[in-house]
Protein backbone atom coordinates (compact mmCIF):
# COMPACT_ATOMS: atom_id res chain seq x y z
CA UNK A 1 0.00 0.00 0.00
CA UNK A 2 2.97 2.81 0.60
CA UNK A 3 4.24 1.65 -2.88
CA UNK A 4 0.54 2.74 -3.98
CA UNK A 5 -0.54 5.43 -1.99
CA UNK A 6 2.32 6.63 0.31
CA UNK A 7 1.74 6.96 4.26
CA UNK A 8 3.25 3.78 6.13
CA UNK A 9 2.16 0.42 6.96
CA UNK A 10 2.86 -1.80 10.07
CA UNK A 11 2.68 -5.86 10.38
CA UNK A 12 2.39 -8.17 13.49
CA UNK A 13 2.57 -11.62 11.85
CA UNK A 14 1.50 -14.13 14.33
CA UNK A 15 4.56 -15.69 16.16
CA UNK A 16 6.02 -18.12 13.71
CA UNK A 17 3.89 -17.32 10.77
CA UNK A 18 3.64 -15.04 7.51
CA UNK A 19 -0.04 -13.94 8.35
CA UNK A 20 -1.30 -11.96 10.97
CA UNK A 21 -3.04 -8.36 11.13
CA UNK A 22 -1.38 -5.15 9.70
CA UNK A 23 -2.11 -1.23 9.77
CA UNK A 24 -1.90 1.20 7.22
CA UNK A 25 -2.42 5.24 7.35
CA UNK A 26 -2.00 7.30 4.65
CA UNK A 27 -0.75 9.92 6.89
CA UNK A 28 -0.93 11.21 10.75
CA UNK A 29 -1.20 7.65 11.87
CA UNK A 30 0.13 6.91 15.60
CA UNK A 31 2.72 4.38 16.51
CA UNK A 32 0.76 1.19 16.18
CA UNK A 33 0.55 -1.34 19.33
CA UNK A 34 0.00 -4.57 19.85
CA UNK A 35 -3.06 -5.92 21.87
CA UNK A 36 -2.98 -9.36 22.87
CA UNK A 37 -6.10 -11.80 22.94
CA UNK A 38 -7.19 -14.58 24.57
CA UNK A 39 -6.34 -17.76 23.08
CA UNK A 40 -5.50 -21.77 23.70
CA UNK A 41 -3.58 -22.38 20.56
CA UNK A 42 -1.59 -19.93 17.96
CA UNK A 43 -0.76 -16.29 20.17
CA UNK A 44 -3.13 -14.27 18.34
CA UNK A 45 -3.03 -10.05 18.82
CA UNK A 46 -4.94 -7.12 17.85
CA UNK A 47 -2.80 -4.36 16.08
CA UNK A 48 -4.23 -0.86 17.49
CA UNK A 49 -3.18 2.65 15.86
CA UNK A 50 -5.19 6.53 15.72
CA UNK A 51 -5.37 7.85 12.65
CA UNK A 52 -7.66 10.85 11.79
CA UNK A 53 -9.23 10.90 15.00
CA UNK A 54 -10.37 7.69 15.38
CA UNK A 55 -8.76 4.54 16.94
CA UNK A 56 -8.35 1.41 14.45
CA UNK A 57 -7.98 -2.16 15.44
CA UNK A 58 -6.93 -4.61 12.81
CA UNK A 59 -7.24 -8.31 13.85
CA UNK A 60 -6.74 -11.90 12.60
CA UNK A 61 -9.05 -13.97 14.74
CA UNK A 62 -8.99 -17.47 15.63
CA UNK A 63 -11.34 -19.85 13.54
CA UNK A 64 -13.16 -21.34 16.67
CA UNK A 65 -16.76 -19.76 16.58
CA UNK A 66 -16.84 -18.92 19.95
CA UNK A 67 -12.78 -18.31 20.46
CA UNK A 68 -12.84 -15.82 17.73
CA UNK A 69 -16.36 -14.17 19.25
CA UNK A 70 -14.27 -13.37 22.34
CA UNK A 71 -11.28 -11.92 20.66
CA UNK A 72 -13.29 -10.04 18.91
CA UNK A 73 -14.95 -8.33 22.08
CA UNK A 74 -11.59 -8.22 23.70
CA UNK A 75 -10.44 -5.78 20.67
CA UNK A 76 -13.82 -3.60 21.10
CA UNK A 77 -12.59 -3.45 25.15
CA UNK A 78 -9.32 -2.38 24.33
CA UNK A 79 -10.53 0.66 22.26
CA UNK A 80 -10.91 3.99 24.27
CA UNK A 81 -14.27 6.02 23.95
CA UNK A 82 -14.75 7.81 21.14
CA UNK A 83 -14.87 6.98 17.71
CA UNK A 84 -13.36 3.55 16.84
CA UNK A 85 -12.96 0.83 13.82
CA UNK A 86 -11.99 -3.12 14.12
CA UNK A 87 -11.62 -4.73 10.61
CA UNK A 88 -9.96 -7.76 9.36
CA UNK A 89 -10.51 -11.22 9.47
CA UNK A 90 -12.62 -12.28 11.97
CA UNK A 91 -12.75 -15.85 10.78
CA UNK A 92 -16.60 -16.10 11.81
CA UNK A 93 -19.69 -16.84 10.27
CA UNK A 94 -22.99 -15.68 11.54
CA UNK A 95 -24.18 -12.55 13.29
CA UNK A 96 -21.68 -10.47 16.54
CA UNK A 97 -22.79 -8.24 18.19
CA UNK A 98 -20.35 -5.45 19.96
CA UNK A 99 -21.48 -3.23 22.73
CA UNK A 100 -21.35 0.18 21.09
CA UNK A 101 -20.22 -0.92 17.59
CA UNK A 102 -22.05 -1.44 14.13
CA UNK A 103 -21.15 -3.62 11.43
CA UNK A 104 -21.23 -2.21 8.28
CA UNK A 105 -19.28 -3.48 5.04
CA UNK A 106 -20.02 -5.77 2.33
CA UNK A 107 -22.04 -8.31 2.51
CA UNK A 108 -20.86 -10.26 -0.26
CA UNK A 109 -18.11 -13.20 0.37
CA UNK A 110 -14.84 -12.78 1.00
CA UNK A 111 -13.10 -16.15 1.16
CA UNK A 112 -14.16 -19.67 -0.41
CA UNK A 113 -13.50 -22.49 2.19
CA UNK A 114 -11.18 -25.05 0.03
CA UNK A 115 -12.07 -22.90 -3.19
CA UNK A 116 -15.45 -23.64 -2.59
CA UNK A 117 -18.00 -22.55 -0.23
CA UNK A 118 -18.32 -18.91 0.14
CA UNK A 119 -18.36 -17.29 3.28
CA UNK A 120 -17.84 -13.66 4.78
CA UNK A 121 -15.57 -13.90 7.26
CA UNK A 122 -13.31 -10.56 6.67
CA UNK A 123 -15.64 -7.79 8.39
CA UNK A 124 -15.96 -4.15 9.91
CA UNK A 125 -17.36 -2.52 12.88
CA UNK A 126 -17.14 1.17 13.71
CA UNK A 127 -18.38 3.44 16.52
CA UNK A 128 -19.25 6.66 15.70
CA UNK A 129 -18.48 7.08 12.41
CA UNK A 130 -20.60 6.36 9.19
CA UNK A 131 -19.88 4.31 6.28
CA UNK A 132 -20.55 6.11 3.31
CA UNK A 133 -19.62 2.95 0.86
CA UNK A 134 -18.28 -0.23 1.33
CA UNK A 135 -17.23 -3.18 -0.78
CA UNK A 136 -15.09 -6.03 -1.34
CA UNK A 137 -12.73 -6.02 -4.07
CA UNK A 138 -11.14 -8.77 -6.41
CA UNK A 139 -8.64 -11.34 -5.01
CA UNK A 140 -5.09 -10.03 -5.60
CA UNK A 141 -2.31 -12.30 -3.64
CA UNK A 142 -4.65 -13.63 -0.74
CA UNK A 143 -7.30 -16.66 -0.17
CA UNK A 144 -9.61 -13.39 0.80
CA UNK A 145 -11.24 -10.37 -1.18
CA UNK A 146 -10.02 -7.32 0.56
CA UNK A 147 -12.57 -4.77 1.90
CA UNK A 148 -12.61 -1.31 0.94
CA UNK A 149 -14.77 1.07 3.09
CA UNK A 150 -15.28 5.15 2.57
CA UNK A 151 -15.81 5.74 6.48
CA UNK A 152 -16.83 9.65 7.93
CA UNK A 153 -16.88 11.12 11.21
CA UNK A 154 -20.39 11.16 12.40
CA UNK A 155 -21.81 14.74 13.33
CA UNK A 156 -21.98 16.09 17.23
CA UNK A 157 -24.52 14.04 19.09
CA UNK A 158 -25.35 11.37 16.17
CA UNK A 159 -23.10 8.55 17.50
CA UNK A 160 -25.14 7.94 20.51
CA UNK A 161 -27.83 7.23 17.89
CA UNK A 162 -25.59 5.59 15.48
CA UNK A 163 -24.65 2.10 17.82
Amino acid sequence: LPALGGGAGARYPLPGRTPGPAIWARAGRSQPRSVPLFSRAIARHAVVAEAGGALFASVHLSHGQLMCRRQAREASLALAAGPAVIAGDFNMVGPLRLDGFREVGPRAPTHYANGLLPLRIDRCFVRGLACRDSRALDRGGSDHRPILLDLAALPAGAARDAA
